[in-house]
């Protein structure tokens, strides 16, 4: 089974855009395999997961997806979905420009599978947004593709933003409220600590319920999930420049339990931690 290639995009190659040249919702079985067809070296491949779990096989990677998990890769590494149960994705290939810009951002590796979890606004966001995409997918006129383009790069602008490296976050975060920055400079100064809410609401000076509700405003996600996002980019580090064990990496990290360091790298990664190590060795 192919992803369903859009007729008129290359047509627009010249104009700049990020174009859309295939795709759309779908349900998987665990009998199901998806394939898609690249027309061009440079296309990519975005999927989301919106129910169930389905496996992507790349050249280079194996990797599980769960349920509301987002993924981008290069269609030259040859990318196979399969369905592991009953699934329902959205997927679409996509080219242009600006693609390579964009790779940059988000701190893409040649080859790899990029993977990405969204706070639960940001899931209904999306949702909505891919929504309307499968609504366009059968449009084929230039007002079309032009829809379609805008739509996936406000998709894209937000995977972007919540993957954007440590100097470009630190540019971010000077726009925000002072209480958000305190929190923020609190949990990368402190993030192999234990830390709750109640403790990051102290060094704020507010109470828990202004701060989370004030964080997520600004910034799109939780403080919690912040601070488990930042614990897994510190592990990635640890995995990938050191020798220290998996054991001392999760102490290091700030997630000292190794069995929960590993389960939790693998949710938000996709793979185990030794095997993210390897693909460096």
């Amino acid at each position: 089974m192919y992803i369903d290639p859009y007729i008129n995009e290359p047509s627009w190659n010249a104009a700049g855009l990020m174009l859309l040249t295939g795709g759309g919702s779908t349900k998987l079985d665990d009998s199901m395999v998806i394939q898609p067809v690249s027309s061009q070296e440079q296309q990519m491949l975005f999927l989301y997961v919106e129910s169930g779990s389905v496996r992507i096989h790349t050249d280079n990677n194996d990797t599980t997806l769960e349920q509301d998990k987002c993924v981008i890769t290069e269609c030259r590494s040859h990318p196979i979905i399969m369905g592991t149960s009953l699934s329902s994705i959205y997927m679409f290939t996509f080219c242009g420009a600006p693609c390579s810009h964009i790779l940059d951002l988000i701190g893409y590796e040649a080859g790899t599978v990029h993977i990405t979890d969204y706070s639960m606004t940001d899931r209904k966001n999306i949702l909505l947004q891919l929504e309307e995409l499968d609504k366009l997918r059968d449009s084929r006129d230039d007002l079309a593709v032009l829809m379609r383009s805008q739509i996936f790069q406000n998709i894209i602008t937000r995977y972007v933003k919540i993957n954007y490296n440590d100097q470009s976050q630190n540019v971010i975060e000077t726009s925000l409220p002072r209480h958000i920055k305190i929190c923020i400079d609190y949990m990368n100064k402190n993030y192999a600590s234990e830390i709750s809410l109640d403790t990051l609401a102290s060094e704020c000076g507010i109470n828990k319920f202004t701060l989370s509700r004030d964080f997520t405003s600004f910034t799109g996600t939780s403080p919690i999930q912040f601070l488990k996002n930042k614990r897994i980019d510190i592990a990635k580090g640890f995995l990938q420049k050191s020798t220290l064990s998996i054991r001392d990496v999760g102490i290091a990290a700030g997630i000292p339990d190794t069995t929960n360091f590993i389960r939790t790298f693998k949710r938000y990664t996709g793979t185990t931690p030794l095997k993210y190590r390897n693909r460096f060795l």
